[in-house]
Parts: structure tokens; C-alpha cells; sequence
């Protein structure tokens, strides 16, 4: 759903097909640049006092948006980047028992911003120009370790800051 005022943009996708996580359990194949779990398996996030099945689900969230970020073409992520940083609105992802809301409060959005772009920029170039594969391999790894980073702080960050309060929470569990 997409709602538009004179002031912001609010967008929310609510996954109530397959799922974000069967989703990319269906996929075969992954270019170089992604392995299956990518995200879950090498963040560090802090133990919490949240069911495993809560983190669980806020974890596919990021690893489908991670997913997105590393690809050649625009996908959810760049749909949220758009919907938050362009028209100063809100994106709301909601999948089984788990929803993040992000705006321009959230801490790292511009930066993260800022790695996609630059993802988007080797992908295009390699595609009109056919890069040395060395070379577009080496920079898309540079950028997928930066793009790494900020999710990772972005995940922590959301817990730590958690709270039942929903106006203030960038997450919520049902």
C-alpha cells in the first residue's frame, strides 16, 4: 500500500505470500557476490532478550534487503531508499510476526544510500564496458563488506533501541 500527503510518502509491503525467506530458499543460483544466508551468517549480533523465533524473522527482513543491495538491478531496497530518502516518507516491511519501519531518522540510511549507488554505479559499468572480471569482482567485494558494515550496525541498532513504545520503535513483533 502507498499513501501520499502533502508532507511524506508512507509505503508498506506486507509479505503474506511465500515469504521473504522461502523466497530465497527457492533460488538455485547466486552470482559470485551472494551465498545463501550471507547476512545471518556472518552478523554478530548481540543475544537479546527476544524469542529466537522474533530474530529469526527481523533477520530475513535484512538479508532480503542485503540481497537486494549487492544486485545489479533496483529492487526493494532501492524501493525504500527511494520512498525514504527522496520522498522524506516512510517504508514498512512487515513479514510473519516481525515489522521494521524505517524513515530519515534512521541512523544509517544515508550511508547506505551512498554504498547502493556506488554498487549500482560498478554494475553498470562493468555491463557497458565489460570490466576486467578481476576488477569487477575486486570492487564489488570492496563495496559488499561496506554494505555489510551498515546493515550489521543498522540490525544492532534496531534492537538496541527497541522498545513496546510503538511511535518510537523502528521495529515491532506481533
Amino acid at each position: 500500500m502507498m499513501f501520499v500527503d502533502k508532507f511524506r510518502t508512507k509505503f508498506s509491503i506486507s509479505d503474506n505470500g511465500i515469504g521473504l525467506k522461502k523466497s530465497l530458499e527457492a533460488k538455485i543460483t547466486f552470482p559470485f557476490y551472494y551465498k545463501k544466508d550471507d547476512f545471518k551468517n556472518s552478523i554478530s549480533h548481540k543475544k537479546t532478550d527476544f524469542s529466537s523465533y522474533y530474530v529469526e524473522n527481523l533477520l530475513d527482513i535484512f538479508e532480503a534487503l542485503y540481497y537486494s543491495s549487492l544486485k545489479e538491478r533496483e529492487g526493494i531496497l532501492d524501493l525504500m531508499l527511494n520512498v525514504v530518502i527522496n520522498s522524506n516518507g516512510y517504508f514498512r516491511l512487515h513479514t510473519e510476526n516481525c515489522q521494521i519501519i524505517i524513515s530519515n531518522r534512521f541512523k544509517y540510511i544515508a550511508k547506505l544510500h551512498e554504498i547502493r549507488q556506488q554498487i549500482l554505479n560498478v554494475h553498470n559499468i562493468n555491463e557497458i564496458s565489460n570490466m576486467e572480471q578481476s576488477d569487477f569482482k575486486n570492487s564489488i567485494s570492496q563495496y559488499k563488506k561496506l554494505i555489510m558494515e551498515v546493515f550489521e550496525n543498522m540490525f544492532n541498532t534496531a534492537i538496541d533501541y527497541y522498545t513496546e513504545e510503538t511511535k518510537f520503535s523502528s521495529i515491532r513483533f506481533f
